[in-house]
This record gives structure tokens, C-alpha cells and sequence, in this order.
């Protein structure tokens, strides 16, 4: 039902809404690097494989004045179990209406909603100025997830690198790309399904099936993604290549490979064809704190980079002692695709 605070009506969204949608995030948000066309919002917030994005909306005197979206996700753990998560993305209000508190509003709204659905905990990794709001309304800290860095010019560029990791990005640097062939013979070889194995059962980790790969790094309308394999049955580096702080960087989205000796060995080998083909100022990887992820980053010359990373919020809604522990980063096996934002 809606709600009424004032002169302010908050309500969920429905598809005749979109046009006033789109409208009001170029006013609030601009551009940018994130295409504000239904294109995009169809791709992320209808098309997922994890369902449609749960929106709601705030409206003054029938104006569009204020909205807020959670997008879907799943977590495997365990013996294939899963957990139901959505992750707090985009959230606009007009710059007439700033200071009202209608980010909060909307907020608790939706949190309540996706409580009721069944959903089993919130997660995002939000910027500096609103963290603490976040945390007022029930979010924890989780941690940083750690990152690997492989500066390819000097050392010097490893606290360059470090210092504008957090910089806006650039367009991106176009290029071709077999991605999609290399998923396909990937998963045909059960690729995705071995590489899962590699991940203990005590912690999350997104389920990397070819619907969800081909969704998030084929079809996506604002990213150019590339892939890298000296062998597809045993590895598959997903990557992107952008211009941030006037460096080239080279970003691993999915560091993906079966959990034996000649799997570690194609994925150090696709890791060097994608830093060969990108040509990049420097690296990163995100670490997924697997044993074997950290022989591979090792020997294909990546260094870990302590306190610097995402920083992962989580708000945990329905109690399961049985699941890993949704407040600690250490729970969580997520990739620099898993995390960063579109």
C-alpha cells in the first residue's frame, strides 16, 4: 500500500513508470560512464537471471521526486544450497527534494519489502559519504575484499596505481573479442561447474553458470568484456580494459579454472595472453582468499595489496545458523565482476 509522510507518497513502481524513471536519474545522477537509456535499465534491472529488480518510488503532488532499487542476486554455499540476496544499487533523488531524508525512507521501505519476500541479506559496497547512513540503518562492515596488483612498467606505478584504483574510469578501450565462443566451449566442458568445486563449502560464492556470464560480461550494453584462454576446458580469464587516472588498467572480472595442477597452469597462461593483448600500465584481480587462486596470481607475477579493495556492507534479514557468516568479508568468494559497479 502506499504511504503517506507529509505531502510525499511513497509506492512501488510499476512499468509505466519508467520513462519518469529515466528522467529523474539523468537530472539526479548525470551520465556519465552509465548510460541512463532502457537498454540498460531493461539489462540490469529486467533481464537478470536472477529476477527483476524490486523499485520504489517517492512522489510529491504526483511529481516523481525520489527512487530506489535493489537488484537481485544468489549466493551458493554448501553442498549446493543457496541464499537469496539482493545488492542496494541505484538510488536517485531531485536535486529540489535533497535533505528531506527521502533516501531513507525509500531505503527502509525496500528493506521491509525484501524481508517479506524471503530475501536473506542485503549487500553493497557504498562510497565514503554514504556509508554512514547505511550503517544507521542496520548495514555492518564487512571488510575489504583484498586485491592483487601487477604494475607492468615500474614499482613506482603500484601506489599510483593504488592511489586512483578508487578514480573515476574513462570510456572504455574498445577491441574484439571472442568471449562468446569461449564460454560456450568453457561450459561445454563443464568448465564452470569444476572451477565451483575449488571454493569451500563454508563461504558465498555468485554461481557462475553460462546464463549468468553470457548476461553479465556478453550482453551488457554499457562495458566492453574480453575473454583469454590458452585452453578452454581448463581455464578462462573474463577481463576489461579502461583508461582511470591516466593510467591503463587492466581489470580481471572472473578469474575462472579447474582446481588440478594443469588447470593452475592454463590459468597463469591466460592470465599473460590477456596482459599481453591489453597492454596495460598494470593489473588487478580480486582474491578470492583460495589457496590455489594465490598460486596462480604468484606465479603469473600479481602482488596482494593489504586494506585496499571494496569495501563489502552487508544487513543480514533472516537469521540462519547454518550459513556462513553474512557479516564477515572472509565469507564471501567474490570476484571484481561480483562487485563492481553498473
Amino acid at each position: 500500500m502506499p504511504r503517506k509522510d507529509d505531502d510525499l507518497q511513497l509506492r512501488v513502481a510499476n512499468d509505466a513508470d519508467l520513462p519518469s524513471v529515466l528522467e529523474l536519474m539523468r537530472q539526479a545522477l548525470g551520465e556519465g560512464n552509465i548510460p541512463r537509456t532502457r537498454e540498460f535499465f531493461d539489462w540490469k534491472h529486467r533481464e537478470s537471471p536472477f529476477g527483476p529488480s524490486p523499485i520504489w518510488l517517492a512522489e510529491e503532488r504526483s511529481r516523481l521526486v525520489g527512487l530506489r532499487i535493489f537488484m537481485p542476486w544468489r549466493f551458493r554455499w554448501g553442498a549446493g544450497q543457496e541464499s537469496r540476496a539482493v545488492r542496494a544499487v541505484d538510488t536517485a533523488t531531485h536535486p529540489d527534494f535533497q535533505g528531506r531524508g527521502i533516501f531513507k525512507r525509500l531505503t527502509l521501505e525496500l528493506v521491509e519489502q525484501v524481508r517479506r519476500d524471503g530475501v536473506d541479506f542485503i549487500f553493497n559496497t557504498p562510497n565514503e559519504k554514504s556509508r554512514p547512513g547505511y550503517l544507521k540503518m542496520g548495514w555492518s562492515i564487512a571488510g575489504v575484499a583484498p586485491l592483487f596488483v601487477r604494475p607492468e612498467a615500474s614499482s613506482r606505478l603500484v601506489f599510483k596505481a593504488l592511489r586512483i584504483s578508487r578514480a573515476p574510469a574513462s570510456a572504455e578501450v574498445s577491441g574484439g573479442s571472442e568471449l562468446t565462443r569461449w564460454l560456450a566451449e568453457a561450459d561445454g566442458h563443464g568448465l564452470m561447474a569444476r572451477a565451483a568445486t575449488a571454493s569451500s563449502p563454508r563461504h558465498y560464492r555468485t554461481p557462475k553458470s553460462l546464463q549468468y556470464l553470457t548476461w553479465r560480461y556478453v550482453r551488457c550494453p554499457a562495458a566492453t568484456y574480453h575473454g583469454a584462454t590458452p585452453d578452454p576446458e581448463r581455464a578462462l580469464v573474463i577481463y576489461r580494459v579502461r583508461e582511470r587516472g591516466g593510467l591503463r588498467e587492466l581489470s580481471i572480472s572472473e578469474l575462472l579454472f579447474e582446481p588440478t595442477r594443469a588447470g593452475v597452469s592454463a590459468a597463469v597462461k591466460a592470465l599473460s595472453e590477456a596482459r599481453a593483448r591489453a597492454r596495460a600500465d598494470y593489473g588487478l584481480v580480486a582474491f578470492e582468499r583460495s589457496a590455489l587462486q594465490a598460486l596462480v596470481l604468484t606465479r603469473a607475477g600479481f602482488m596482494p595489496v593489504p586494506g585496499r579493495g571494496p569495501l563489502l556492507t552487508t544487513n543480514a534479514l533472516r537469521p540462519d545458523a547454518a550459513a556462513p557468516n553474512r557479516a564477515d568479508v572472509r565469507s564471501f568468494r567474490t570476484s571484481i565482476g561480483d562487485l563492481e559497479l553498473f
